[in-house]
């Protein structure tokens, strides 16, 4: 059973109606919390187009260089991956500063329809992975003959 604190109109408020309550009287007591940089894997904005004979997928991935990412095409599926790492250092007179970052991405997107891995372009531009792949040429189906 939850700690009951402070009283309220209809009972006793539960610590974390009483912990929000504080942040509305007084929100410059609390501070903004950041939730995007709390998770290592993210997984990033994906479009999705049908052009007709083909699929378009663009990937938002910004900060990323092409070759950090990983591309996997399996029939009607798709996974990107990617890892960027960053090391910055400044030193002047006798301070020394050094800060090192990391940000990765992984998405596996179901695609409507199947496609040709073996007919798959792919280009980076200004941080969006642009991706086009042929839709998979549909087996006919038809009446089979019994002999």
């Amino acid at each position: 059973m939850a700690k009951k604190s402070a009283r309220s109109k209809g009972g006793w408020l539960s610590p974390t109606e009483d912990h929000m309550r504080s942040f509305l009287s007084d929100p410059l007591r609390f501070p903004v919390i950041d939730f995007s940089k709390m998770f290592y894997n993210t997984m990033p904005d994906v479009d999705i187009i049908d052009e007709g004979d083909s699929i378009k997928v663009r990937i938002d991935l910004p900060g990323i260089q092409k070759e950090d990412i990983k591309l996997h095409v399996d029939g009607n599926w798709i996974t990107v991956s990617a890892r960027s790492r960053a090391d910055k250092k400044r030193e002047w007179g006798n301070y020394y500063f050094r800060e090192r970052s990391s940000k990765g991405y992984y998405r596996r997107i179901s695609l409507p329809v199947e496609v040709d891995d073996k007919s798959v372009h792919a280009r980076m531009d200004n941080g969006t992975l642009e991706v086009d792949l042929n839709k998979a040429r549909r087996r006919k189906h038809g009446e089979v003959r019994i002999r």
